[in-house]
Formats: structure tokens, C-alpha cells, sequence
């Protein structure tokens, strides 16, 4: 269970400055499960990261009604990737791609806005 809250402490603190994109070099997560991981009204840039092999758990990003106070992911790699339980809710979605997503269940979306997404893998 501490692996767990130290990787939701990981991705919490993944705030990354205003530098440039070409400076930034992505963040690297494998075989690794997020559990309980809840994006609430942050505004918050999850930019630059890459998972692999990894498992998301009862996770929702950007839950929020208010616009102003949506989260951004940006130059985001989910590869071999699964959910169960987990949401996409008022993000706006910006380079991203997903190669091999494997759900469990639903996976919903909740007013994303998607710019430049990419999908690969078979089903």
C-alpha cells in the first residue's frame, strides 16, 4: 500500500513549469498501479509523462463544472495500459496517444475536449 500512495504522491507532484517543450523530457511510469487517484477542480498540467504497463484504479482527472478550472494532459504516452473504475472528466486532452488499452468495464469521458490524439494496438 506505500508503493501505492508513493506513486499517487508521484503523479500529484508532476506540476511541471512553464519551460519550454523541447527542454522537457517525459517522466517515465512502468508496471505500476494508481489507485484512488481523484483530479478535482485543479487547473493542473499533467504534461510530458509516459505509463507503461500500468493500471489505473477508481482515478478520474479534471472532475470539475467549472471551465476555468479544468486540468490539461499534454504529451501523454499510455502504452499496454488498463482501467477499471476510472474517468476522463473535463480535461482537455492534448497530444496524447494510447497504444493497447485494456478496460475492464465502462471507461467514460465527461466533457474532454481531444486536440491531436492517437490510437494504436489491436483489438
Amino acid at each position: 500500500m506505500a508503493e501505492i500512495w508513493g506513486s499517487l504522491r508521484m503523479i500529484d507532484n508532476l506540476l511541471l513549469d512553464n519551460e519550454s517543450d523541447l527542454t522537457k523530457m517525459a517522466r517515465i511510469f512502468e508496471m505500476q498501479t494508481f489507485e484512488s487517484f481523484y483530479d478535482r477542480g485543479s487547473a493542473r498540467l499533467f504534461e510530458s509523462l509516459e505509463f507503461r504497463l500500468c493500471r489505473f484504479e477508481s482515478c478520474a482527472i479534471s472532475i470539475t463544472h467549472d471551465p476555468k478550472l479544468r486540468s490539461i494532459v499534454r504529451n501523454v504516452r499510455l502504452i499496454d495500459y488498463e482501467q477499471q473504475g476510472s474517468a476522463v472528466d473535463s480535461a482537455i486532452v492534448e497530444d496524447v496517444l494510447v497504444d493497447g488499452f485494456k478496460t475492464h468495464g465502462l471507461f467514460l469521458t465527461y466533457g474532454a475536449v481531444f486536440k491531436h490524439g492517437y490510437g494504436s494496438g489491436s483489438s
